[in-house]
């Protein structure tokens, strides 16, 4: 029976066909999401909450909880297989390795700081939702500075609208997405109002450091609780500690002093 032999259009309008001839782009993005995976489990394991920094605050209780945040809380699964598909079949070469680049040194560094400043909330258990218990259950209590949830959706989307690899449409939805993402990790309580700057801030240097010009600012829209000049006090504070390690006990001093 003869073979029949199989032509990969590169310019095809079918994203699979063209991914067929870029299996290394493949396979290293599947080796950056099982680091991402193992270092960030592996750190909760080295760590036991009694001995973690408290990262929630008074002024945290400006945030209302929410129950159905809990959605937007895990879409954030979906935005980054989504983001994870536009990087690996939109970008130019360089700019495809700029972007592994970036996301393996933002989990390493983030790996870096849990160990260095072991964080938790104060206590994570305000729904009763069978969504958010499930996620506790799976995700232990630690690892809250910096947000790896905010760090990850923001540096994605960064990448992809700064690149051009969103129409207009889309780097919208997108925007809106990261900034739901982002809220959620405050409204469920899984996360405090240092923990989202934490991952801001990694996110903003890494895709500065990578890429350059081009970020946009969303902290006025995911920490709308906050005033002006204490989003400024925190823009301070952050612009004065180059060690993200180092930015964490500042960075609760001031939100603390916000009341």
């Amino acid at each position: 029976m003869p073979v029949r032999r199989v032509e990969v259009d590169l310019a095809s309008d079918r994203p699979f066909l063209r991914l067929l001839a870029s299996p290394r782009r493949v396979t290293s993005t599947l080796r950056l999401l099982s680091f991402w995976m193992q270092s960030y489990f592996a750190a909760q394991r080295r760590h036991q909450n009694t001995s973690c920094t408290v990262v929630e605050t008074a002024a945290d209780a400006r945030v209302t909880p929410r129950e159905q945040a809990v959605y937007p809380y895990l879409f954030a699964c979906v935005f980054v297989s989504y983001a994870a598909w536009r990087l690996l079949d939109r970008l130019a070469p360089s700019a495809y390795r700029s972007s592994m680049a970036a996301f393996r040194e933002l989990i390493g560094t983030a790996q870096q700081v849990f160990d260095a400043h072991p964080t938790r909330m104060r206590d994570r258990r305000r729904s009763e939702h069978p969504l958010m218990l499930y996620t506790q259950q799976v995700d232990g209590p630690t690892n809250c500075f910096p947000s790896l949830h905010v760090a990850i959706v923001t540096l994605a989307y960064q990448i992809l609208q700064a690149q051009g690899a969103l129409s207009p449409e889309l780097a919208a939805a997108m925007r809106n997405s990261c900034i739901d993402i982002c809220r959620s990790t405050m409204e469920t309580k899984q996360h405090s109002f240092v923990d989202v700057v934490g991952g801001l801030e990694l996110a903003r240097r890494l895709y500065e450091k990578h890429f350059g010009e081009g970020y946009q600012d969303l902290s006025p829209a995911i920490l709308g609780e906050l005033d002006a000049a204490e989003q400024e006090a925190l823009r301070s504070v952050c612009a004065r500690h180059d060690d993200l390690a180092s930015l964490l006990p500042p960075l609760l001093a001031t939100v603390q002093g916000f009341g």
